[in-house]
């Protein structure tokens, strides 16, 4: 009798256990909160500081306001051998 109640209480324990395990790895599963999106700016000078021509610059801030319409965020400005880029984020 002594070992059939231990055998029921370690088989209870084991199931805990699973069914434990098993919400935990369904509760804490992250989706990403964030999207990205990455945009090559024309020109390439604007890592240089060199002064843009007014088109140049409209043409940049219109991807800024567009992207900004669309929920984007500028999150950085970064440049590799002459070529710019604008990072973006949102969440999702």
């Amino acid at each position: 009798m002594k070992n059939k109640v231990q055998v029921g209480v370690a088989v209870a324990l084991l199931l805990c256990l699973v069914g434990w395990t098993g919400y935990a790895r369904t509760s804490n599963v992250a989706s990403p909160m964030w999207e990205y999106r990455i945009d090559p700016v024309p020109p390439a000078d604007l890592a240089l500081g060199i002064q843009q021509p007014p088109a140049q610059a409209a043409l940049m801030q219109r991807i800024l306001s567009q992207r900004g319409a669309e929920g984007w965020e500028l999150a950085s400005v970064g440049s590799d051998f002459g070529s710019v880029y604008f990072y973006f984020k949102r969440s999702k």
